[in-house]
């Protein structure tokens, strides 16, 4: 979807994916130790990821951010996104974390873009409730997930014989952590 949120949040600035950052993202989206935490872990094309995009900007319920370093506003760092918005429900979810590590030396960044996205939510849309999963086994994104989105543990389940945790997060939640 096409939006305008933006937020800086310790070392980060979130700021609407936009056609000049969807390349960047397709390129970090398809290193191996980035693409072997999604659900669909194939390469992604280019072709794909247009198609890709063209969805998302039709799509009013999917709000996706591109990262950038706050002292460097020209040094992409990573993606989050929160999508499935529920309007009925009060309800999002967020996800697709990546952060390119490799390339930045900071230690946390993911924890700074979690925070920022899940600040996002609560601060622009009508939402109470935030939702997410995460593979068991990644450590990095659940660290990033309960530390600074200060998400609780929910649930279980098992896709494809990995286990996922099911996190959640309500507004009073998230007030009483800013606390």
């Amino acid at each position: 979807m096409d939006h305008n949120f933006y937020c800086e949040h310790g070392r980060v600035i979130l700021i609407p994916l936009k056609k000049e950052n969807v390349e960047q993202v397709r390129r970090l989206r398809n290193l191996p130790h980035i693409r072997e935490w999604f659900n669909y872990s194939e390469e992604i094309s280019e072709e794909e990821q247009s198609k890709w995009f063209t969805r998302y900007l039709s799509d009013s319920t999917d709000y996706m951010y591109v990262a950038f370093l706050k002292n460097n506003p020209k040094q992409f760092v990573g993606t989050y996104a929160s999508y499935n918005l529920d309007t009925e429900k009060r309800a999002i979810e967020v996800g697709r974390l990546m952060v390119d590590s490799q390339n930045i030396s900071e230690r946390g960044i993911g924890y700074d873009v979690v925070a920022a996205g899940i600040k996002i939510v609560f601060e622009n849309l009508p939402v109470d409730t935030i939702t997410g999963e995460v593979f068991a086994d990644n450590v990095r994104s659940m660290r990033c997930s309960l530390e600074g989105g200060k998400f609780r543990i929910t649930g279980k389940k098992n896709v494809e014989g990995r286990e996922v945790l099911l996190l959640s997060i309500t507004r009073q939640q998230y007030l009483n952590e800013e606390r």
